[in-house]
């Protein structure tokens, strides 16, 4: 609720099957769902390329971190290394600019909608 009310129609949420991220349960949540309305779980998601490449680069990190002491002179523990910051964070400019560009529109969001509830207007 109060993520809707300072953000608006772009928020999404797994509850209501408006976003593909897992709802999260566990011990850690139990302490903040005690704050009450004023707190709310915020995740910016930037796109980069298709579910197949994620889930492949995903395995073969996963196959690397369970195959032992990680050799981080091996050429091949470099190449998993790189496809992971590759996919997750692109070296594109523009994606890059884009990210920066929403990020600094969610913040100002956020700080609007929190100045907004503070002085009661």
């Amino acid at each position: 609720k109060k993520a809707r009310e300072l953000f608006g129609a772009t928020v999404t949420e797994p509850a209501l099957g408006t976003s593909t991220s897992g709802i999260k349960h566990g011990l850690h949540d139990y302490f903040w769902h005690q704050q009450g309305d004023n707190v709310c779980f915020l995740t910016l998601e930037f796109g980069t390329f298709g579910n197949q490449q994620m889930l492949n680069v995903l395995f073969a990190d996963q196959q690397l971190q369970q195959s032992g002491k990680i050799d981080w002179s091996d050429q091949k523990t470099l190449d998993i290394k790189h496809a992971m910051q590759d996919f997750f964070c692109p070296a594109e400019t523009q994606w890059q600019e884009l990210v920066l560009f929403r990020g600094r529109q969610v913040i100002e969001m956020a700080l609007e909608g929190l100045t907004t509830n503070a002085n009661g207007s």
